[in-house]
């Protein structure tokens, strides 16, 4: 439905509303590499390499600190 707006309603084919909702989607790009970062944390706890958990953990905490911020 991201490519039909306007008034009258008529569909896009230029792109012109893609725009709309740019934002939004790389703020669900983040999650992706966020959960995706915890789950191979996770991955290697399970396989009993500790530094290799730290170090992902550390990475996914700055990411979660740089998601806060771009919140508000």
């Amino acid at each position: 439905m991201d490519m039909c707006g306007g008034m009258p309603p008529r569909f896009d084919i230029t792109g012109e509303f893609r725009n709309l909702r740019g934002e939004e989607h790389a703020d669900d790009a983040l999650n992706y590499f966020y959960r995706a970062l915890l789950s191979m944390a996770f991955a290697a706890k399970a396989f009993g390499d500790e530094e290799l958990f730290s170090q992902m953990r550390a990475t996914a905490a700055k990411l979660e600190e740089r998601m806060k911020a771009l919140r508000g």
